[in-house]
């Protein structure tokens, strides 16, 4: 077999023996004289496709009393280990001294002293030379040596301590492997003592790296399984780290109407995704020169990039939901679109049946608190996830649910997590079922309350994406859907009450939002907020309440903070087809970018057409848009009630704002009236005339 080895690192990435990106998947393991433990420990390797291993040695397990090697069981043990993983493909950094070296300050040779460090001398010695009972090789001749770890427990060291180890302990790991072994300090065994920093960066062969970062902070799923991998690479850390660290990359796709930027020329789609509630870097490696690059949403807040060769840097210093835009409007090069999803750390259930990846024929969703799908793909029966009161679901990250999910009735349920529900199996039915229950839509709860949807992606949606049905008090937060079938409105909330949307991200091919009222599931809706969300349609319209509009009520919708990427139909959207009065309606801080086919920023319609379900028409009242922002023109307003008695009344601006260049402007003109038909001009504040005809 063939190892990459030996491997370098370079600002801050693993690089192999032909100075390759090494996607680095790590595991760390404490061998003792555990057979069990140890077999359990490689299956469970192979299994999570691990390609190096940190592995620690107990040297009293090894050792005579003078560090020389012992005969026995342990060593034995070692020896399989060790070859198990080569013969495996697994490349192996090493621990030899895990609890001698903690002494600080021992009076016999047995310890590791100030003035030299007998007992490690003789036992590295002797653990280099050792001679593997499986393969004939010595210990030093395994190709999957990638690196060694001599130093850790820095807190017990001092200067003089610091510099007598490495220098003793060095000369024999170089004797044995020159340079090739690199010669690591894991951060997150603890910080690096102050007054010890200038010691350990005065030898270069020393590396501090941070590859096993603390789960509370930062998790990132070693792979997206279940799903085509993109041509785009991509490395991430911690701002304060010094070591970056794989993260995968997915393909996906878009309709992408009325634009060839989004993988132009040859290009393609893809999206990452992890958790950190730190800062992050992100460097994306893309399969061709990199001309351009830009990171949005940009209005509300510019993340500025840099790009070298076929590379894009760039941070996020809290979770943020994006798009990174590569080569667009190059005619001579692939264009890239890479959404990345960066949420917060969401915490694993301590109480839950874990479902180990693969076909679940039956499912019993009251066996524990907590259902909990470990990554991989799992494949549930009739493609669907079936959740139950009083119990909750969690999808750690790279679980990958090849189903959609049904919920009747259901109460003080908690669905969340950052994995993936998959519609690629879930099949779709012929024509589109609009006049009754949202059976058809790929996640669905009808009724039911006190209900947390947390976390979870939707990919490549059949249907529409989310329906909440008649739902009260709902939350709906941190939720990702990339989608691109017709018909996959990201998020269709009828008839419900009290109802949280927030910190989401929205990119399908029909509305982003679309709130509605239907017979089946209230006369009456109220209290629905969206917030922090950053949506992109290929179709349809970003905001919209409507079209159906069966109920009686629809008040108290607020839209605030929410940052559009581009649309295809309209921004802040009302139109209704039905009976309904919609009032008290909020539009605030909408920042508007990629306005494809300069439609009207605010459209506001009445009207009757092929999904009516009844004779009588609308009213729209009671409408206030504040702190409007634009990207270059304001395209302006179309405001058409139906007759007389059905008009649109008491709209109000405060605020629009024309971001250009850099530079940002009130708008100050005359106001673009599109269409002002059965309805009250707008009311504004500040230096703004009208102009239209009522």
């Amino acid at each position: 077999m063939e190892f990459l080895t030996p491997f370098h690192i370079t600002n801050g990435i693993l690089l192999d023996k032909n100075y390759k990106p090494f996607p680095l998947r790590t595991k760390r393991f404490h061998l003792t004289d555990d057979r069990k433990k140890s077999e359990i420990f490689l299956a469970d390797c192979k299994k999570e496709k691990i390609n190096l291993v940190h592995l620690e040695l107990t040297e009293s397990l090894l050792t005579e009393s003078d560090g020389v090697l012992k005969a026995g069981g342990p060593l034995a043990l070692l020896d399989d280990f060790i070859d198990e993983c080569y013969q495996n493909g697994i490349y192996l950094v090493f621990t030899p001294i895990t609890e001698k070296i903690k002494i600080p300050d021992g009076k016999t040779e047995h310890a590791i002293r100030e003035d030299e460090p007998i007992f490690a001398e003789r036992y590295f010695d002797a653990l280099f030379r050792h001679v593997n009972k499986n393969s004939g090789k010595m210990f030093f001749e395994y190709e999957n040596l990638a690196g060694i770890e001599f130093l850790l427990a820095l807190e017990s060291f001092t200067v003089t301590r610091l510099n007598t180890y490495i220098h003793h302990m060095g000369c024999f790991v170089q004797h044995f492997f020159m340079n090739q072994l690199l010669e690591l300090v894991f951060l997150d065994r603890g910080a690096i003592p102050e007054e010890l920093e200038s010691t350990i960066f005065a030898y270069p062969q020393l590396t501090v790296v941070d590859w096993f970062p603390d789960e509370k902070k930062m998790r990132i799923p070693a792979e997206i399984p279940g799903i085509p991998v993109s041509a785009v690479k991509a490395l991430v850390r911690a701002v304060d780290s010094p070591s970056y660290l794989p993260c995968p990359v997915a393909a996906c796709a878009s309709k992408a109407l009325g634009s060839h930027e989004i993988f132009g020329n040859g290009g393609q789609e893809g999206f990452l995704t992890l958790e950190s509630d730190c800062a992050m870097e992100f460097q994306l490696e893309f399969p061709c020169q990199v001309k351009t690059a830009k990171y949005r949403p940009s209005l509300r807040k510019e993340t500025p990039v840099s790009m070298d060769g076929n590379s894009v840097k760039f941070t996020l210093q809290e979770s943020r939901y994006g798009v990174l835009e590569v080569n667009y409007g190059v005619s001579d090069l692939p264009h890239f679109t890479v959404y990345v999803f960066m949420d917060p750390v969401i915490s694993a259930p301590e109480n839950a049946l874990w479902l180990e990846p693969g076909r679940h024929e039956k499912i019993d969703y009251t066996a524990a608190p907590t259902l909990a799908f470990k990554p991989g793909v799992h494949y549930l029966p009739e493609a669907r996830l079936r959740p139950c009161s009083g119990h909750d679901i969690y999808l750690a990250p790279g679980a990958v649910l090849k189903c959609g999910l049904t919920c009747e009735n259901g109460e003080n349920i908690r669905i969340y997590g950052s994995g993936i529900f998959d519609g690629t199996l879930v099949r779709r039915n012929p024509g589109e079922n609009w006049k009754g229950r949202a059976d058809d839509s790929f996640i669905h709860f009808f009724g039911g309350k006190q209900i947390e949807w947390d976390g979870p992606m939707i990919f490549n949606s059949p249907f529409w994406n989310m329906v909440p049905e008649g739902t009260h008090d709902m939350v709906i937060r941190h939720h990702k859907a990339v989608t691109w079938a017709v018909n996959s409105d990201g998020i269709q909330p009828r008839s419900c009450v009290n109802l949280l949307i927030e910190d989401c991200f929205f990119k399908c091919s029909d509305d982003s939002i679309a709130i509605k009222t239907r017979r089946d599931s209230g006369m009456h809706s109220h209290h629905i907020t969206v917030r922090n969300t950053v949506t992109w349609n290929d179709a349809g319209s970003s905001l919209e309440i409507g079209h159906t509009s069966q109920g009686d009520l629809l008040e108290d919708v607020t839209f605030e903070n929410i940052e559009i990427i581009r649309t295809c139909g309209g921004y802040c959207h009302i139109y209704l087809i039905d009976h309904s009065t919609v009032q008290n309606v909020r539009y605030e801080n909408i920042y508007m970018e990629g306005n494809q086919f300069n439609v009207p920023e605010i459209n506001f319609t009445i009207s009757r057409n092929f999904y009516s379900t009844d004779d009588t028409r609308a009213k729209i009242r009671h409408v206030i848009l504040k702190n409007l922002h634009v990207e270059n023109q304001f395209c302006g307003i179309a405001l058409s009630g139906y007759d007389d008695e059905h008009r649109i009344e008491d709209v109000s601006i405060d605020g629009i704002f024309i971001h250009c260049g850099g530079n940002v402007s009130e708008f100050k003109g005359d106001l673009p009236y599109k269409k002002l038909n059965f309805s009250e001009p707008v009311k504004f504040t500040g230096n703004i005339t009208e102009k239209g005809e009522a």
